[in-house]
């Protein structure tokens, strides 16, 4: 990680599929420090993560990417699954420079797109109604800050946690 960051301080890639944080404390969306250890960090919203894991990258929708041990591990944001990679963080970014559509979650990005949206730096694409729920509506793809987008995500995982698959959820959005 070391080696990264000293030719590095955080990139987005692929028109935002990939974001890697950087070694900064403002803007707060773009620091390492602010989601390892700041006042909303990542492990404060997730009992699957711990202080040790540092959230060095996040995908379009905000699933996040960790280093555990060495290893780099996937949290699925919107259910707090963590999927073990095993992949080094060498490997890690191979894999997502040589295949992004194979290795990251870029159909929400490219639905946006296709929609003629984009997200800025300091955005996420927010999918409505989530993936995790089974539904027969259509998929809305929007632009959000990632704050916000976040926040939504701890809170859905937050309270789907203990739920036993096939249960019925409702979701009354507040703004």
């Amino acid at each position: 990680m070391r080696e990264y960051y000293s030719h590095h301080n955080g990139l987005i890639l692929f028109g935002g599929a990939l974001h890697m944080r950087g070694l900064v404390q403002i803007p707060v969306w773009h620091s390492l420090f602010e989601a390892w250890s700041g006042e909303r960090a990542l492990y404060c919203g997730y009992k699957s993560l711990t202080t040790m894991d540092i959230p060095f990258a996040q995908d379009c929708v905000g699933d996040q990417f960790l280093l555990r041990d060495g290893k780099v591990v996937r949290l699925y944001a919107e259910t707090d699954e963590v999927e073990p990679l095993e992949l080094d963080l060498d490997t890690f970014f191979s894999l997502a420079v040589e295949d992004p559509d194979g290795f990251l979650s870029v159909e929400p990005l490219r639905q946006l797109q296709a929609q003629g949206g984009e997200i800025e730096p300091g955005e996420l694409v927010s999918v409505f109604p989530p993936y995790v729920l089974k539904h027969d509506a259509e998929y809305s793809f929007r632009a959000v800050s990632v704050a916000d987008r976040l926040s939504f995500l701890a809170d859905l995982a937050r309270q789907i946690r203990e739920l036993p698959d096939g249960q019925e959820v409702r979701i009354r959005l507040t703004e």
